[in-house]
């Protein structure tokens, strides 16, 4: 924030109780569950947020908040084992863009899972996203990609 001497990023809360959007929550460490639960539950924000990440982390978001909705990370388009499918109980799968394809989108389907993925940074990727009924897409370039998502909404 070079340039911007009084700049700085706001907390969760802040940036929770500053927008009415839905809020996609990518923790990355279990250890941060508890303060990310707090910081929603003071911006009276949990009703909006989608909690997204590993398998750890979803394990302890999982066991704070029995209804909350998880993505889950995935590095593989063969299924999570049942036990983690139970224990973490996700409504969709995130998958590297580099491994989806029809055959990955129909298996997860199969499942009973919705997908997600990341990172789409094109236009022409998100244009394919969308092609594929992809439910979630994570991009490090919202301009690039962001008319097509609108457009497919």
């Amino acid at each position: 924030m070079a340039g911007h001497p009084h700049a700085r990023v706001p907390r969760l809360e802040e940036a929770a109780r500053a927008v009415d959007l839905t809020l996609v929550v990518d923790a990355k460490d279990a250890d941060g569950v508890e303060a990310i639960v707090g910081d929603l539950e003071r911006a009276d924000a949990l009703g909006r947020a989608i909690f997204i990440g590993g398998l750890a982390v979803l394990v302890a978001v999982r066991a704070a908040l029995p209804e909350a909705p998880i993505v889950l990370s995935w590095p593989q388009t063969a299924p999570p084992e049942t036990d983690v499918l139970e224990q973490v109980r996700p409504r969709a799968l995130n998958l590297p863009w580099e491994i989806v394809d029809a055959a990955a989108v129909a298996s997860v389907g199969a499942q009973g899972h919705e997908v997600w993925t990341y990172c789409v940074d094109t236009a022409r990727d998100a244009r394919r996203a969308t092609e594929l009924g992809l439910v979630g897409l994570i991009s490090n370039d919202v301009p690039a990609t962001r008319g097509i998502v609108e457009g497919a909404a």
